[in-house]
């Protein structure tokens, strides 16, 4: 614990010996090759994979770290391999690290970013959108992105919650939602579930809804508590949001969808908004800059708009008596 932890750590200095031992047989420390280091934050997801006992982070860490290629690999591609390893969707071969090698090449050869001798992560979004958009139809991508098929048992199985003190009852809350799916009966929720997944059919041209996205979706509808959720990238949480929205704009009348950037306000209010119409619920953004046209997006059942935004018209609302909120309530928000 000491060779790992830094030299001005002053909590240290006041402990006793007894609490020393005690906390640093809670520790794990993992060691990590100098290039890694040198690779920056991709080390966190070989780090990771380290502390959930996995032995392909070797593998992984030798393959990102070969000197013998240059790769331009964007963090949203390297986190839902990680992802797929830990929850064993994909098995680490040969053969694997082979299709990895070939779409790692791909997105290289396709990047438009300039080489530069050594390996590059890409963290900007934009960055990593534009290059995903380019290879995530292709061969290589579904190779690699490739999920076991789980029914809703076996993911019910896999939730788990990140400070669960009670496995057992984390388990019995997420088979009763299974079996709310599998089983609807005269449940209201899922008839507006399958409604919106018709919905999804008709206008998405054959998309609906996957097991993993219905069990987030009835997660965060059936849960009695606020719920932070984690839906991994490619998961579609633009389906999973307006879904939740929709249902709980049906029982509550509004909801606020706060998102992390105007832009993205706008596109998903945009690009949902006929989802949004076949199930009879109004929806706007408040990205406005005229403050009459914010007035009348505050009346729609749903509101996109990032936090600042929201943050404004609230302080405009109650503080200055603007009037902008009209009678809209913020019971229900999701982001």
């Amino acid at each position: 614990m000491l060779r790992h932890t830094s030299t001005n750590n002053n909590q240290l200095e006041k402990m006793s010996l007894t609490e020393w031992i005690a906390a640093a047989e809670k520790q794990k420390y993992f060691d990590v090759s100098d290039a890694i280091k040198d690779f920056g934050s991709v080390g966190y997801y070989i780090i990771y994979l380290k502390q959930q006992g996995r032995s392909e982070a070797d593998l992984i860490e030798k393959c990102l770290t070969t000197p013998k290629k240059e790769y331009h690999i964007p963090e949203k591609l390297i986190a839902q391999v990680c992802s797929l390893i830990t929850y064993n969707e994909v098995d680490l071969n040969e053969e694997y690290l082979a299709h990895l090698d070939a779409l790692l090449t791909f997105i290289t050869e396709h990047s438009g970013i300039k080489p530069i001798g050594k390996h590059i992560f890409v963290t900007n979004e934009c960055d990593q959108t534009r290059m995903i958009q380019k290879f995530e139809n292709s061969e290589a991508y579904q190779k690699v992105i490739s999920e076991k098929v789980r029914n809703v048992d076996v993911i019910a199985n896999l939730i788990k919650g990140v400070h669960d003190s009670d496995l057992l009852t984390r388990k019995q809350a997420s088979q009763k939602i299974a079996n709310i799916i599998k089983n609807p009966g005269k449940s209201k929720v899922m008839r507006l579930l399958e409604k919106f997944d018709n919905c999804m059919k008709v206008l998405r041209k054959g998309i609906s809804l996957r097991d993993t996205q219905k069990m987030a979706i009835m997660y965060a509808i059936e849960s009695n508590s606020n719920l932070l959720s984690q839906v991994n990238t490619g998961e579609g949480k633009s389906y999973i949001v307006a879904a939740i929205a929709i249902i709980r704009a049906s029982q509550f009348q509004s909801v606020d969808i706060i998102t992390s950037s105007p832009v993205l306000a706008q596109r998903d209010s945009a690009e949902m908004k006929d989802l949004y119409e076949a199930m009879s619920i109004n929806i706007d953004h408040n990205c406005h800059e005229d403050v009459e046209m914010r007035k009348q997006a505050y009346k729609a059942n749903v509101v996109y708009g990032e936090i600042g935004r929201f943050q404004r018209d609230y302080l405009l609302h109650h503080f200055y008596r603007k009037n902008i909120l009209g009678d809209r309530s913020r019971e229900n928000s999701c982001s």
